[in-house]
């Protein structure tokens, strides 16, 4: 599994989630992907690794509990709350007290907005990842002009003690996803997270820092 830049592949387990902490800039891809290829942007990885070192500071821990399977035309609302990542999360995430979400996208490509914002909804494709930095209440889909279904709504339980998982959606092309949280103390006190937008997009494949779980 792939995993943003600023994540570590050492963690711990519980049922529905695999919980890790931040690692530095500058962490080695141990696997590389076969099929990556093209010639990496030193700006790019720059602001990649900028990005490792700023949430790093931010004293985040985090964790993946979600696989995704969208297929056109599909509409979610979703916001990410303590009770819908895993169950005995509470020790691992010690004080935290506001979550992250963030969304990577594997295959396909979906829309997303924040609810109530005005401008032109984000596009994210494969090998990105979009953080909700406020855990504001966001639209994802193929076509946000739909009637959004809640996220909460059609959550599938994990099974062997993997990931919980979604599917959903109509007949058309598929989209897939691993979805997680990062998680501080307090948001509203942080310089950090109160001076990032409201939604924030990364392409991971080409950042300077990756590593493979």
């Amino acid at each position: 599994m792939f995993l943003p830049a600023f994540l570590q592949c050492r963690r711990t387990r519980s049922a529905g989630a695999a919980i890790f902490r931040l690692a530095g800039a500058g962490a080695a891809m141990t696997d590389p992907p076969e099929n990556m290829t093209g010639t990496p942007d030193p700006a790019r990885e720059a602001g990649m690794d900028a990005l490792s070192d700023v949430l790093r500071v931010a004293h985040l821990t985090g964790g993946v509990f979600l696989h995704a399977e969208f297929f056109a035309p599909w509409c979610i609302a979703t916001r990410v709350g303590p009770e819908h990542c895993a169950p005995g999360l509470g020790p691992v995430l010690g004080p935290a007290s506001h979550l992250i979400p963030y969304h990577y996208i594997i295959e396909g490509e979906f829309q997303v907005r924040v609810d109530g914002e005005d401008g032109a909804d984000l596009t994210v494709g494969p090998g990105e990842v979009v953080l909700v930095p406020r855990n504001d209440l966001h639209l994802m889909g193929s076509d946000l002009s739909l009637a959004p279904v809640l996220g909460s709504d059609i959550i599938q339980p994990p099974k062997d003690g993997g990931l919980f998982s979604v599917r959903h959606g109509g007949n058309g092309a598929r989209t897939r996803m691993i979805c997680g949280f990062l998680g501080c103390a307090d948001a509203e006190c942080n310089p950090v997270i109160s001076t990032l937008p409201p939604l924030l997009r990364l392409n991971a494949e080409q950042g300077g820092a990756a590593e493979w779980i």
